[in-house]
């Protein structure tokens, strides 16, 4: 009975870690920031207040944390939408065009 509970054991580690980091490393990138610039964050505030962008943009926007913590601001403050106006966005809009026209 010992000897079957330690191959039991032992089994169960073999086939938990290979299990395990599969998963890890499946997850990994979804857990990373994006690299992003000031450019790609204007156009994702442009396209969306200008209702120019594709079907998915918004939500690939406000929902992948930017690697930048200047970008990562403004995203997370635009991630607010509806519940912020119109001019919050655009006050946002004029933040990232301010960062971009530094970062050239």
């Amino acid at each position: 009975m010992i000897i079957f509970r330690k191959l039991l054991g032992i089994s169960l580690a073999a086939l938990t870690l290979p299990i395990a980091l599969v998963v890890a490393l499946v997850a990994m990138p979804f857990n990373r920031p994006i690299r992003r610039t000031p450019d790609d964050v204007v156009l994702y505030l442009r396209n969306f207040i200008e209702g120019t962008g594709d079907k998915w943009d918004w939500d690939d926007f406000v929902s992948i944390k930017i690697d930048d913590p200047r970008l990562e601001d403004i995203r997370a403050r635009a991630s607010a939408f509806p519940d912020i106006d119109d001019e919050t966005l655009l006050g946002l809009l004029r933040e990232a065009e301010s960062l971009a026209s530094t970062f050239r």
